[in-house]
C-alpha cells in the first residue's frame, strides 16, 4: 500500500542551475520513499529527513542520468519529517522533468527492473589514446548508504574504421571519480564482410565499485554510442 506524495513531486522543468524544493510533511506509519524521476539533463536529488521538521538530521544525495527512462530511488525512512529537493546542476535548460513521490508502507525492493538505457552520443566523434568517450562516465549507486547499485554495464554502439582501422576501447573503473583502473580488456567488435562500420557491445558483469567509463586505446572514431545499465 502507497500514498503519492503531492508536496514532493513535480513535473515543471528546472531552468539551468536552479532548484526546486518540496514541502516538509510527515511520513507517518510508512517505513519506505520511493521516487521515480525522469528528465533530460542531469541533476542531483537530495532526500532530507528531520525529527522535529525543522533540523535536518539525514541526507541522502543521488546523481541523476538525463534521459534515463526512469530513475528509481529507494530511501529507508530513519524519521518524522522528510522533504526533496531537486538541482539541475548542468548548463542546460530542462525541456521536461517528472518527479513523482510516494510513501510505503512497507519495504519493497523495486530494483528487479528492465535495464536504464543511456544515451552517450548519436553523431560521430574521434578520440584519442587515453581519450574518455564523451558521457561515458557512469554513476553506479547513489552514495555509500542508498541501495540503488547497478552491477552490469553494457556500451554497444559501433565505430568508423575506414580511417582509424585500429580501434580499440577499454573499460576503467573507480571508486571515488578520481583515481581511474582498468584491466586491460579491449572491447570485441563485429566487423561485417563488406564496409567499414564495426559494432560493439562492451559488457562487464558483477561490478563493485562506484563508477565506470569508456576509455580509448588508439584513435577511434565511434558512431554512436549507448550504455545500459543493469541491477
Amino acid at each position: 500500500m502507497s500514498i503519492i506524495s503531492l508536496l514532493n513531486s513535480t513535473f515543471i522543468p528546472l531552468n539551468s542551475n536552479s532548484t526546486w524544493t518540496g514541502a516538509i510533511e510527515t511520513t507517518n506509519s510508512h517505513v519506505t520513499i520511493l521516487s521515480t524521476i525522469v528528465c533530460d539533463t542531469s541533476c542531483i536529488l537530495n532526500v532530507y529527513q528531520s525529527s522535529n521538521g525543522v533540523d535536518i538530521d539525514f541526507t541522502d544525495t543521488f546523481n541523476i542520468l538525463a534521459n534515463v527512462e526512469t530513475n528509481i530511488l529507494q530511501i529507508q525512512i530513519k524519521s518524522k519529517w522528510f522533504y526533496i529537493s531537486i538541482n539541475n546542476n548542468s548548463i542546460t535548460n530542462q525541456t521536461y522533468l517528472r518527479l513523482i513521490t510516494k510513501l510505503l508502507v512497507e519495504s519493497t525492493s523495486y530494483f528487479s527492473q528492465p535495464p536504464l538505457k543511456h544515451t552517450l552520443f548519436t553523431t560521430p566523434e574521434t578520440f584519442t589514446a587515453g581519450n574518455v568517450v564523451t558521457n561515458s562516465t557512469l554513476p553506479l549507486k547513489a552514495n555509500s548508504v542508498s541501495n540503488v547499485l547497478f552491477r552490469n554495464v553494457m556500451y554497444f554502439g559501433s565505430v568508423d574504421a575506414s580511417v582509424n582501422t585500429n580501434p580499440k576501447l577499454i573499460f576503467q573503473y573507480s571508486d571515488n571519480d578520481i583515481n581511474w583502473f582498468s584491466d586491460g580488456v579491449s572491447a570485441s567488435f563485429y566487423k561485417p564482410t563488406t564496409g567499414t562500420t564495426w559494432q560493439f557491445a562492451f559488457q562487464r558483469s558483477s561490478i563493485g565499485v562506484a563508477y565506470v567509463r569508456l576509455v580509448a586505446q588508439t584513435t577511434t572514431t565511434i558512431i554512436y554510442a549507448t550504455a545500459n545499465l543493469s541491477m
